[in-house]
């Protein structure tokens, strides 16, 4: 259903022994070489076809989805997004996990909409490197993120309180930072 009928679908088979198998179909030939999208959308299928078959109870579940698109263009990130709603809208607890910035938008808007307002929240999760030792933090997303559908304010806010000594972010990070705001600055300004 995810694929349209058409492009990727299993067919049962029966082996010469008797059992049944799946064969992975793409355009009624034997689909042998996935891309890395359509290997992460089958993995994110099969996952949500095990949760029903092993008899979960969704509404009294914890279910984790760690960065199901990744490697996928924006047609299957909507696709995705849509599918979980679909399949984990009634989730006793559901956590969403990405690097996806589209991704995210999607998930923040059905978690921020009218039917999740009340019952989810948004949490921004970051490794802080400059400390001993490292530490992983979890806190409320910031605003900014909560606010706007471009990130570029955000990663400007980071800059300007790292180069105001109010943040302490390790090179890599500034340097990446910095790449990217420049890339929506000259993405608006021409």
């Amino acid at each position: 259903e995810f694929f349209g009928s058409e492009y990727i679908h299993l067919e049962v088979s029966e082996t010469a022994s008797k059992e049944i198998e799946y064969v992975l179909k793409r355009k009624d030939k034997n689909a042998k070489h996935l891309s890395e999208g359509e290997a992460s959308v089958l993995a994110l299928v099969y996952f949500l076809v095990k949760l029903e078959e092993d008899g979960c109870d969704k509404k009294n579940c914890l279910i984790v989805v760690d960065d199901p698109v990744d490697s996928q263009d924006s047609n299957f990130l909507f696709r995705t997004a849509g599918l979980l709603k679909r399949q984990l809208k009634d989730a006793g607890q559901l956590l969403v996990l990405t690097h996806n910035f589209e991704f995210f938008n999607l998930i923040r808007d059905w978690y921020l909409g009218k039917q999740m307002k009340d019952v989810s929240a948004l949490f921004f999760i970051s490794n802080n490197k400059t400390g001993t030792p490292q530490e992983v933090k979890i806190e409320n997303l910031p605003e900014l993120l909560k606010e706007y559908k471009s990130e570029y304010q955000y990663l400007f806010s980071r800059l300007y309180r790292y180069s105001n000594d109010l943040e302490k972010l390790d090179e890599p990070l500034v340097a990446n930072i910095g790449r990217k705001v420049l890339e929506y600055f000259a993405g608006f300004k021409w």
